[in-house]
């Protein structure tokens, strides 16, 4: 499906464009008068349940062909083969056990906190976790951080941090980030050693946690993988990219990033030299593309 190119190969949309409509009308462009096998052959995984299920619905309207694997990015977590961990323990049950040992920490040391704030405790925590275990990083490496200037809240801080210290050392069922990110680590590895020679996709998302971001780079290396990135502004200009060394910037990516301008804005900041081969996934015409200029104004 795609041309055979020794760099990393990444697509873009142009803001306002149906991401879903465009992302079907870029895989017709490239699979025209090709055998209906090579369509249902292709893999592509989405961010969202909606997407997933918009795209099923587009390509259901005809014309007559196979269907695509359409992936959730997040359904990894809960594939069996992928990882011997266990399945991921469901989020309100994990939530429960945090609650009750917020609780206990609340009681036992005094002045820490109202016992009316375990709750909102307990989602903060939770959410620190899973951020945590997207980037792989353990507990000890917070507490090995000098905040100095704000001792008296990081020791209030550092306390909470350490009562789910068991939940980062495998001996209990992994939540979901974890699992999620065992399971593209070993997905990744398992690319590397066989490359797969089926077109396989990661669109939609522009990678702003650690673990996709992985997984998008390594998709975009191989040798018919691409990522296809939404809302992307081709009159930029001045940026250049290199990811031959990607396994080490994911844990840079800790801070949510909400467009791709953001994203290309951190890549500008670590990488110097040109990898990345930057294309329109689907062409759009002049009209609609002043149109979409204005989105980004």
């Amino acid at each position: 499906m795609f041309e055979d190119r020794p760099k990393f190969r990444v697509y873009g949309t142009y803001a306002g464009q149906a991401f879903p409509d465009t992302l079907l009308e870029g895989l017709s462009t490239r699979l025209q008068g090709a055998a209906p096998e090579d369509w249902a052959r292709v893999e592509v995984y989405v961010n969202t349940r909606r997407m997933q299920r918009r795209l099923a619905e587009l390509f259901l309207q005809g014309p007559a062909r196979l269907m695509p694997k359409f992936h959730l990015v997040t359904d990894l977590a809960h594939d069996p083969l992928l990882t011997d961990l266990p399945m991921p323990v469901p989020t309100l049950k994990r939530r429960l056990e945090i609650a009750q040992l917020v609780r206990k920490l609340i009681q036992r040391v005094e002045g820490l906190a109202p016992a009316s704030a375990v709750f909102d405790l307990t989602n903060s925590l939770a959410g620190l976790m899973d951020e945590m275990q997207g980037e792989g990083i353990a507990p000890d490496v917070i507490e090995g951080l000098d905040i100095s200037d704000f001792s008296g809240h990081w020791e209030r801080a550092l306390q909470f941090i350490s009562i789910v210290q068991r939940y980062f050392e495998g001996g209990e069922a992994p939540d979901e980030e974890a699992r999620q990110r065992a399971s593209v680590l070993a997905l990744t590895q398992r690319w590397q050693e066989n490359p797969p020679d089926h077109p396989i996709l990661v669109a939609g998302s522009t990678g702003s946690r650690g673990t996709t971001f992985h997984l998008m780079t390594a998709v975009a290396g191989l040798p018919q993988g691409a990522v296809v990135l939404p809302g992307f502004d081709f009159d930029i200009t001045g940026f250049d990219f290199d990811i031959s060394g990607f396994p080490d910037l994911t844990s840079t990516f800790q801070d949510l990033i909400s467009t791709f301008q953001d994203l290309i804005s951190t890549f500008q900041d670590l990488i110097s030299t040109s990898a990345f081969d930057f294309d329109r996934f689907s062409e759009l015409p002049i009209l609609k593309r002043l149109i979409s200029t204005f989105f980004l104004l």
